[in-house]
C-alpha cells in the first residue's frame, strides 16, 4: 500500500519540506541557528523557510516533553464551568472533594500549586487545546498524530524530524555531542522516524527514568565481574591508542574504538549523574514516580547543555483514561504531577537554566465532564497544555482560553467547548511552537497550524 503523505495548505509535503533544508544547507557546513544568516534561505513560490533571531541570541533550548497518555481530564487546570458542570451532570460531584481557586483551577487535583506556580511567572496554562481536525478521540490515533505534530500517523515523530531539522544546520553533532536526545520511557512514537534517514548519533538514548540505571556500563549484561569488565576498558584503551598512532585512515577498527570510547564516555557521564547532588533548596517528593523521572530529565538537561530534546511518559503513577472511579484516581495523579512539576521548577530557578529548559505537558485528548454511572469520564476533544521555563522565548504567568459547556449529559456526551471569541489551538500547534523555539520560522508547514502565541 502506498503511503499517504499529509500537505498543508500550502502543499509542501514534511519529506519535500526536508529535502529543500538539506539541498538548501549541505554545501553550506558550520551555519549557525543564532547566526545572521537564515536558517533556511530558499524561497519559494510556498514562501521562505528560515530561521527566526530570538530575543536571547545563542540560548539554545532543551525540551522536555511530558506525555499523560491515556487522556488526562482539563478539569484540573480548568474547573472554570464547575455550577454548570455540576447542575448538568447525571451524577453529582462529591462537593468536598472539588474546591476551586482564583484561577478556576482545581484545588484537590494540584490546583494550589498551579496557583503558585503561574503566580510566581513559572508556568503558562493554555485551556483550549481543541482538536477539531479528523476530530479522533480515540487512544492510537490522538497518541500518534500529537507526537508526530500533524495528521499524518505514520509520519516521523517531533523529536525524529528536529534532529534532521537540526542535523541539517550543524547544530546537532552527532560524532561529538553527548546523546543529543534521549527518552526515559522507551521507544516513543515522538521519536519515530519514519523514513527518515537518520544516524545512530541522532537517535534517542533510552535510559530508566526512575533511577538512571546505566545501560553502557560493560557488566550491564550480568555476565561480567568487575575486574573483567576493567580489562575490557583497558584493552578497548590499549586498542584504540595503538591504532590512532599506527593507522589514521578511518576503518573498521577505528569505528570499533570509536564505539569504546563513546560508550566510554556515556557510561561516565550517566554514573556521575545519577551521585551528583541537587541545588541547594531543592527537593523532590519521594513516592512520587512522575517526579523521579523528572529529577532525572532535569539532572540531565541542566548538566548536559548538548541535550536537546528529552521524552517522558507518565509511567508509574497509573493512567489518565478514566472511565471509572475517576475523582480519587485522578486528583491523586494530578497532585503528583504538580508537586513533581514544582520541585523541577524550583530546580530550574536553583541552576539559572528557566531560560532555556522548556517543559511541555499535554496528552491524547481531554475527556467528557458528565460524571457517567460508574463515576468515571469518557473521551473528550479539549484539554490543557501546561508549560513551564524557556523564558528566552516567551513570557510565562498566563492562562489563556475560555470555555463553555455544551452536550447532553443524557447522552453521556457533555463536555467544555471554546467559548466564542475565546483562543484555542489544535495539538499540533504545540509541535509547531517547539520547532519555532529551535529557529524554524515556518513551523506551519511541518505541522499545519501556526505556533501558540
Amino acid at each position: 500500500m502506498q503511503r499517504k503523505q499529509y500537505k498543508d495548505s500550502r502543499n509542501i509535503a514534511r519529506r519535500d519540506f526536508l529535502k529543500l533544508a538539506g539541498a538548501t544547507l549541505g554545501g553550506l557546513g558550520g551555519l549557525s541557528l543564532f547566526g545572521p544568516r537564515p536558517l533556511f534561505a530558499q524561497t519559494t513560490a510556498q514562501g521562505t523557510i528560515d530561521s527566526v533571531r530570538y530575543a536571547r541570541p545563542g540560548v539554545m533550548p532543551t525540551v522536555i516533553n511530558v506525555f499523560l497518555y491515556g487522556g488526562a481530564s482539563e478539569l484540573g487546570a480548568n474547573f472554570t464551568n464547575r455550577s454548570d458542570i455540576f447542575s448538568a451532570s447525571v451524577n453529582s460531584y462529591p462537593g468536598g472533594q472539588v474546591s476551586v481557586t482564583a484561577n478556576g483551577f482545581w484545588e484537590q487535583a494540584g490546583g494550589a500549586i498551579m496557583e503558585d506556580l503561574v503566580s510566581s511567572r513559572r508556568m503558562s496554562v493554555y485551556r483550549t487545546i481543541h482538536r477539531r481536525k479528523d476530530n479522533s478521540r480515540a487512544h492510537g490515533r490522538s497518541i500518534s498524530q500529537n507526537l508526530k505534530g500533524g495528521l499524518n500517523p505514520e509520519g516521523p515523530g517531533i523529536a525524529a524530524n528536529l534532529a534532521a531539522i537540526l542535523h541539517r544546520n550543524g547544530v546537532v553533532d552527532p560524532g561529538n555531542d553527548l546523546f543529543p536526545f534521549v527518552s526515559l520511557e522507551g521507544d516513543g512514537e515522538i521519536f519515530d522516524t519514519s523514513d527518515l534517514q537518520l544516524t545512530s548519533g541522532l537517535r534517542p538514548v533510552a535510559l530508566d527514568g526512575r533511577n538512571l540505571s546505566n545501560p553502557y556500563e560493560q557488566r550491564a549484561n550480568g555476565n561480567l565481574s568487575s575486574a573483567n569488565s576493567a580489562r575490557l576498558e583497558d584493552l578497548a584503551n590499549t586498542v584504540t591508542a595503538h591504532h590512532v598512532q599506527t593507522r589514521p585512515t578511518y576503518t573498521d577498527l577505528q569505528r570499533t574504538a570509536e564505539f569504546f570510547q563513546r560508550r566510554r564516555s556515556v557510561s561516565n557521564f550517566i554514573t556521575n549523574l545519577r551521585t551528583l547532588p541537587l541545588p541547594g533548596g531543592v527537593t523532590y517528593p519521594a513516592n512520587n514516580p512522575m517526579a523521579d523521572r523528572l529529577r532525572s530529565a532535569m539532572q540531565i538537561a541542566v548538566n548536559n547543555p548538548t541535550t536537546r530534546f528529552i521524552s517522558v511518559g507518565n509511567g508509574g503513577i497509573g493512567g489518565w483514561d478514566a472511565h471509572s472511579d475517576a475523582i480519587n484516581t485522578y486528583t491523586t495523579n494530578m497532585t503528583r504531577v504538580m508537586e513533581a512539576l514544582r520541585a523541577a521548577s524550583d530546580h530550574m530557578r536553583a541552576t539559572g537554566t528557566e531560560n532555556r529548559i522548556v517543559i511541555n505537558v499535554y496528552g491524547d485528548f481531554g475527556r467528557n465532564v458528565n460524571l457517567n454511572n460508574s463515576r468515571g469520564w469518557d473521551h473528550g476533544n479539549n484539554q490543557n497544555l501546561l508549560t513551564l521555563g524557556g523564558t528566552a522565548y516567551r513570557r510565562l504567568g498566563r492562562v489563556e482560553g475560555r470555555t463553555t459547556l455544551t452536550g447532553s449529559a443524557a447522552r453521556n456526551r457533555l463536555f467544555t467547548v471554546p467559548a466564542s471569541g475565546s483562543v484555542e489551538y489544535e495539538p499540533f500547534a504545540i509541535a509547531s511552537t517547539v520547532y519555532q523555539m529551535f529557529g524554524v520560522r515556518n513551523p506551519d508547514i511541518l505541522t499545519g497550524e501556526n505556533p501558540i502565541a
